[in-house]
């Protein structure tokens, strides 16, 4: 799932900029449940 995840992300990162790219994360670490802002945190790094 985190490799998914992963390329999920990178697709994003090309076409949302930074404003619509911060309320995905969001949703997605949201959606993820429990530890999933730090799941998201360290797949965009």
């Amino acid at each position: 799932m985190c490799d998914i995840l992963e390329n999920k992300i990178k697709r994003m990162m090309l076409i949302l900029n930074e404003k619509q790219l911060r309320q995905y994360l969001g949703s997605e670490a949201e959606a993820t449940g429990r530890g999933g802002i730090a799941i998201i945190s360290s797949r965009i790094i």
